[in-house]
């Protein structure tokens, strides 16, 4: 089974990778100062120079950061040595980098990894709920659209989808060890659990929490096989060994720089702001306007931050609790929120991402298989029916502190499709009147989840379409260029958010014809843009450069 669905996955990712490879967007990472794929690929760079403790310490800069304060104030907040993200993705950049020179080499093999990632969503199934539920849940995951985006950008949601599936690997092999086999063998599996929540931190520290429902859960999977307090208090203690083992790494590196020894990242304090401040707008990626007086104020700590955000509520929660529930829509939510690439953009390039799996069948399975296996949990006091919602809530309850964007709620999806495999398996082993009731069930709690955008958001943004248009041009495909500049604008027209970024998208088209010396079409697109927008200074600017009025027929 598992080889199936890898062989599918890979294929239908294959195919991804063969309709966006040549096309601008495989190569916005290298083009896009402002994404997370820039700044990954120039720190990888960074390491693999040679610099592997990374002791001049890689800092990304984002335009956005100069609002809130200058540069030397950002590295005294984060701390002269402490990670700018978790290291354990561009450690494995780097590492793939200076062996074959190519960062396409390590997209590719992060592909595969992503393929391999789907069979581990089958064999997960398969350990807690059965065969068939394996492959609904491994086929669901293989065709599942923003996975298969994902996988083939310089992102780290691959990697924390690896860690993370093999430590719900590991701790359902640990649970079905017998209390009557060798006890050495159930040692080296709590360990090896707590190996991978280790590998699983060094990848994204919000894996932490999980870890006291991880622990709660041992305790309670050694207590239902009948096996006594000494060994789960055993088996307790091997997995936080385990995990403190594989993170050594890192405090050793720590310790090496004069960093903290734990540290791993400077993003908390900022993340929590943007999900958590008055003027926040907690569904999306954007600066509210307090965050430079809450990180001045709280000097860039987490606990300063949370202290100062609270405070600006004065007392009325009101605020802060319709912030959660606008987190927990857009969590649930069919839009794909973007940051970095736009899955609808992506969806514009390749038919695979166009017509692949969507979030809310998933969604609604998943949840219906939620109250599936808590009942069989509950009856059955069996821990193991437990676990994938307990994962589910440790990965919802993180959002309390950050905000929400379409890659971070990825993770959900190693519960979900198992869950909604159950969700199938258990339909199909009953009678019609309970396929019936599982089918309606899913379909009304499909039809109560938000389908649209949340505000602030549309489906066609402009960016991708300009940056894309930008390498055209660079390559000498102005034809191409200004043909995908025009696509944006028959698209701009159709959302009324995206309407006053028309101007701009015809300033960058004039822009791209009087580079390539087509000045007649250059001027024609530059009075466009004032035309739009009648305040468009830079285009009335360029237009005298060139000597012609602003507007056909006045001087």
């Amino acid at each position: 089974m598992a080889l199936v669905v890898a062989a599918v996955a890979l294929a239908v990712r294959a195919a991804h990778v063969a309709f966006i490879h040549g096309h601008p967007f495989w190569e916005l990472g290298e083009q896009w100062p402002s994404s997370d794929m820039y700044q990954y690929a120039a720190w990888a760079r960074h390491l693999a120079s040679g610099d592997w403790l990374d002791r001049d310490t890689f800092r990304a800069w984002f335009d956005w950061q100069e609002a809130i304060a200058p540069k030397e104030v950002w590295s005294s907040w984060y701390g002269a040595h402490v990670y700018y993200q978790p290291p354990l993705y561009p450690y494995a950049a780097a590492f793939v980098l200076a062996i074959t020179g190519s960062l396409d080499a390590f997209r590719f093999a992060q592909v595969v990894i992503g393929a391999l990632n789907c069979a581990l969503v089958a064999l997960l199934a398969v350990r807690i709920y059965g065969r068939t539920a394996g492959w609904v849940a491994g086929l669901a995951a293989a065709l599942y659209a923003p996975w298969i985006l994902y996988d083939a950008e310089l992102l780290r949601g691959t990697f924390t989808l690896a860690t993370q599936a093999l430590l719900l690997l590991a701790l359902t092999t640990w649970h079905w060890t017998l209390p009557d086999e060798a006890p050495s063998k159930g040692r080296l599996r709590a360990a090896l659990c707590g190996i991978a929540l280790g590998a699983a931190w060094l990848t994204d520290p919000v894996i932490i929490s999980f870890a006291p429902l991880a622990g709660l859960w041992m305790i309670w999977s050694c207590r239902s096989r009948g096996i006594p307090w000494h060994r789960a208090a055993e088996s307790l203690g091997l997995f936080l060994a385990g995990a403190a083992l594989a993170v050594m790494p890192l405090a050793a590196r720590n310790a090496a720089v004069g960093a903290p020894l734990l540290s791993s990242t400077t993003r908390g304090p900022l993340a929590f702001v943007m999900g958590n401040a008055p003027d926040a707008q907690p569904a999306g990626a954007t600066i509210p306007p307090s965050t430079p007086g809450i990180l001045r104020r709280a000097g860039y700590t987490m606990s300063g931050t949370i202290r100062e955000t609270l405070a600006l509520y004065h007392g009325r929660w009101g605020g802060l609790i319709a912030h959660q529930w606008s987190k927990l829509k857009a969590l649930w939510g069919n839009f794909e929120i973007p940051d970095n690439p736009s899955f609808y953009y992506a969806a514009h390039v390749s038919p695979v991402i166009r017509f692949g799996l969507p979030f809310i069948p998933m969604a609604a399975a998943g949840l219906v298989g939620i109250a599936l296996s808590l009942f069989a949990s509950a009856k059955g006091r069996d821990p193991l029916r437990a676990l994938l919602p307990l994962f589910l809530v440790s990965a919802l309850g993180i959002f309390l502190l950050a905000h929400v964007v379409s890659r971070y709620r990825q993770p959900l999806l190693l519960a979900l499709f198992p869950l909604a495999g159950f969700a199938v398996s258990w339909a199909l082993n009953r009678g019609w009147g309970a396929r019936a009731g599982a089918i309606v069930a899913a379909i009304v709690v499909a039809l109560i989840l938000p389908w649209g955008p949340p505000p602030g958001y549309g489906y066609n943004r402009p960016a991708e379409f300009i940056m894309t248009a930008r390498i055209d041009a660079q390559r000498g495909k102005v034809d191409a260029a200004v043909a995908e500049l025009k696509d944006a604008m028959d698209l701009a027209r159709r959302e009324d958010l995206f309407r006053p970024a028309i101007a701009l998208l015809h300033f960058e088209t004039g822009t791209i014809e009087a580079d390539a010396g087509r000045t007649d079409q250059a001027i024609a697109s530059f009075r466009a843009a004032l035309k739009e927008d009648p305040g468009f200074t830079a285009a009335a600017d360029v237009l005298r450069a060139m000597g012609e009025p602003p507007r056909s027929g006045t001087r």
